[in-house]
């Protein structure tokens, strides 16, 4: 599960339930982009992947195009070796993306 959000500061707390602590030796700033990766056992692995002045469109749109490449690369790899449900259900995934990515595009 890979998820990007913005670093928000409300209240003492950041929204992302993160030790400020944490935030300021990593030298975060309000307004970052994170990508919040799950790991093994209920770990997560935070990492800045752009400044808090960077449109939301231009990190959202690399983000969906990574994911798509490594979508297209399971797929192709895979492909014989899939059963079809599988196949079928990264085949809509990977149409989901293309759609959003196209969507995010045409706000640019």
């Amino acid at each position: 599960m890979l998820k990007i959000r913005k670093l928000q500061y409300i209240g003492k707390q950041y929204l992302l339930n993160v030790p400020v602590e944490i935030i300021k030796e990593a030298k975060f700033k309000k307004g970052d982009y994170l990508e919040i990766m799950q790991g093994q056992n209920s770990n997560f692995s935070i990492r800045k992947i752009a400044e808090n002045d960077t449109p939301r469109v231009k990190v959202t749109l690399e983000s969906l195009k990574n994911e798509a490449v490594a979508l297209a690369g399971l797929i192709n790899a895979l492909r014989s070796a899939l059963p079809s449900a599988e196949f079928s259900f990264r085949l809509a995934q990977f149409s989901h993306v293309q759609a959003k990515i196209r969507k995010l595009e045409k706000k640019k």
